[in-house]
Order: C-alpha cells, then structure tokens, then sequence
C-alpha cells in the first residue's frame, strides 16, 4: 500500500540522516573540522527535511507527536549542539548561531510538551535552555538570559511525583541557580522570583551532595546558600 511505502522511505531517510550523524562524529574524532562541518550540515539538512514528512504522517494520523518524531527531534538536537560548537570555532556570526540555538530550544518545549515525563527530553529541554542563556549571557542580554530560564521552570509542574535520577537533579538545580543569579542581577532587582529559584537550587545541590558525596555538589551548594545570604541582608 502506499502507506507502507511512505513508512518504508521514511525508514530509509532516517538511516541516511544517521548516516551523515554518524560520519561528523567521525570526522570530528579524526579532528578533520572541514568534513566534519559538511557531514553535520548535510545531517541537519536531512534531519529537517524528514521532520517534515513525520510531522505529515502524524497530522494524518492524528498524533500529536509519534515516537518516531521524537526520536528524529532528539537526534536533530544532537546536530544542532554540533553545529552549535563548529559555529564557535569557526567564529562565526552570534546571530548565526543565536538563530540555530533559539530554533533549538523550540524545538525542545515541542517535545516537552509531548512527552514532559520522558528523562531523555527534560534533559534536553534544559540543555537547551542553559545553551541558548550561555550565548545570552555572554552578549549582555540579562533579561533575555532570564526569560529562556523561566520559559523552561514555568513548565516544570508537570514534574511533580516523578522519580529524578542523579544527572536530571543537576539539570534542573543548574536552570534554578542561573535564573536565580539573573534575577539578583542589580540590573533586574527581582529579590523574591531570585530566592524562590536559590532556595529549589540549594534544596537539590544539598541532597545531591549527601547523596553522592560528590565535593562539587556541596560546593554548589555552598556558592548558593551565599547567594541568598546577600538577597536577606
């Protein structure tokens, strides 16, 4: 049928997605910059042009957003933070790599939105956010900093009772603690969201630290709980 077949293409331009994935890892293991830019640039050419056809299979089906999508999104992500460091090197345009980190993080919130109890896409969503406000950061856009924190804590809600392995507690106490020294800021002077944020943010790092007796994490810890000392004097 041609269902089938459209399935079957499908398939088979997700194994050439992969393929050029695969060859950029390669190539920027042989730390060949050049081929490794062309195979990354050629997946995420690929990999955007397939999400279009999944995206057609599930409005035809009626499906907010199939494993299959998701799959492919999570691994478009993985190109985009590729990229994302071969547009460092290179030194290229902050808008260039603005716009590719921005489209990223939309991304992530879709999957969120569909899938906000699965550990691969809260890790992403977050990963996101921390490297879209990096980027923010670095060129004095504290409230744009600000905003792509919160835009990713306001949905964390949907979290409640869900069990939180080691890796997704850092996640999520490192989002508190940068939105929490954003808001701190003199410039921002947003006290009270500020300690909210440091308070989960001390909270996470101080069970992460008893439980792991991990040094950095009770140094995290620490570096917090003298943030909000200064926010109470």
């Amino acid at each position: 049928t041609q269902n089938a077949e459209e399935s079957n293409d499908i398939d088979d331009d997700m194994r050439i997605c992969n393929y050029y994935q695969t060859l950029g890892e390669l190539y920027n293991h042989l730390e060949k910059e050049e081929e490794s830019y062309d195979a990354y640039t050629e997946a995420q050419i690929r990999q955007m042009r397939l999400l279009g056809l999944l995206k057609k299979e599930d409005e035809a089906a009626n499906v907010q957003m199939s494993q299959r999508s998701l799959i492919a999104r999570l691994t478009l992500s993985v190109t985009n933070h590729m990229l994302g460091i071969h547009y460092r090197k290179q030194g290229k345009a902050q808008r260039d790599l603005s716009v590719l980190l921005r489209s990223n993080m939309d991304m992530a919130l879709d999957c969120f939105k569909a899938y906000p109890r699965d550990g691969r896409v809260i890790h992403y969503v977050i990963n996101a956010a921390l490297e879209l406000g990096d980027l923010q950061h670095k060129g004095k856009g504290l409230k744009a900093e600000c905003d792509t924190y919160t835009r990713v804590i306001s949905q964390f809600g949907v979290l409640n009772n869900i069990r939180l392995d080691t890796q997704l507690c850092v996640d999520i106490a490192m989002i508190h603690t940068k939105c929490g020294q954003c808001q701190m800021d003199a410039s921002m002077r947003r006290f009270t969201d500020a300690a909210r944020n440091l308070e989960i943010a001390e909270k996470l790092w101080g069970s992460l630290a008893q439980n792991t007796k991990n040094p950095e994490f009770q140094k995290n810890a620490a570096a917090v709980s003298q943030m909000l000392k200064q926010i109470r004097k």
